[in-house]
């Protein structure tokens, strides 16, 4: 950055040090999570480069990289992605040609937002697969201890941020590639970045640390609401987690949820209810296992999607077949309330 030109009279003129996006990104998300005690995990992605944050007790992570990026970088990223892990996140078949053609334009016009229902998929694929190979460089560095890497998947708060996640014609695209990709445990918290803010507080942190906290939790970024995914593996069908949620205005809630799906409970945003989670033998809401992770309560928040119940698993394991994968992917969009029609008529 100091290799631009006229960077020295601009650093002249500021009163604070000149800092980059991915800098300020994470100074907004350490920020945020010091503001409220929490433990915080914020992703940034665009066309040529990624930023991974991360607040976790008092601890403060970030790493950036310019060689992953869905656009204009995206040459380099593919050296370090095969091309089937971009195909395996598609409900619909593709030629390779034809997935070739797609990501040749994604480079060459990287400005160009997905329109069409299989251009916003097929994007969808590289921001997965991107932010899986970012997480898994960060877990390494940041933990080198297996367990305590594992503890580094539950957090209280995931924050998405940058245009292919925040310009999608459904938030709960961006859900759904947040969880895939990043695959959190627990009892936790998701919202956007959708006004692109949380850089730019990250420079106003620097100077006033509590009012862009402030900023940045009530104003700046979207709720989507709230997410219950366990550890753990099961029999599909069989079931992973009971619930039962008690509203405040309304007759309370219980749902079986078998293991391998993704169910939405109604919860509207700044609405409250009183949530407890009972997960079967093989599962757990905490990375140390043990009984005392099989059954939590907790008061929860709605947001634009309400409740997401994920029993997928951890890790997420996809179907071999490529129809049975391709159907599963398309349940799942479905329970979202995504369809071909809905995003058409969002375009």
């Amino acid at each position: 950055m100091s290799q631009l030109p006229g960077f020295d009279t601009l650093t002249k003129w500021a009163a604070n040090q000149v800092s980059t996006t991915a800098k300020s990104f994470a100074q907004s998300i350490h920020y945020l999570g010091q503001s409220y005690n929490i433990n915080v995990l914020g992703v940034d992605i665009g066309s040529a480069s990624a930023a991974i944050a991360a607040r976790r007790k008092g601890l403060k992570r970030r790493l950036t990289r310019a060689d992953v990026g869905v656009g204009s970088s995206l040459s380099a990223l593919l050296a370090q992605v095969k091309t089937e892990n971009l195909t395996r996140w598609l409900p619909f078949e593709i030629s390779e040609e034809a997935l070739q053609d797609f990501l040749r334009n994604q480079e060459t016009s990287p400005q160009r937002a997905p329109a069409a229902y299989r251009e916003i998929l097929l994007e969808l694929s590289v921001v997965r697969e991107a932010l899986r190979l970012m997480l898994a460089q960060a877990k390494s560095t940041w933990q080198a201890n297996e367990t305590r890497r594992r503890k580094w998947s539950t957090w209280d708060l995931i924050v998405g941020s940058g245009q292919p996640l925040t310009q999608l014609p459904h938030p709960a695209l961006a859900a759904l590639a947040l969880l895939d990709a990043l695959e959190p445990a627990g009892i936790f918290s998701l919202a956007l970045d959708a006004f692109g803010l949380v850089g730019m507080l990250g420079g106003i942190a620097s100077v006033e640390p509590l009012a862009a906290a402030q900023v940045a939790g009530y104003d700046a970024l979207l709720n989507l609401g709230t997410v219950i995914a366990p550890f753990g593996i099961g029999r599909p069908g069989k079931t992973a987690l009971k619930v039962k949620m008690t509203y405040r205005d309304k007759p309370e809630l219980e749902m079986e949820i078998p293991f391998g799906a993704i169910e939405v409970i109604p919860l509207g945003a700044n609405e409250k209810a009183d949530l407890e989670v009972r997960v079967a033998r093989n599962f757990g809401l905490h990375p140390d296992g043990g009984s005392f992770s099989r059954k939590m309560t907790a008061v929860v928040e709605g947001g634009v999607l309400g409740v997401i119940v994920d029993t997928r698993g951890r890790p997420i394991v996809l179907p071999d077949e490529d129809n049975e994968r391709r159907r599963q992917l398309q349940e799942w969009l479905e329970k979202l309330a995504i369809s071909k029609e809905q995003l058409a008529m969002n375009n």
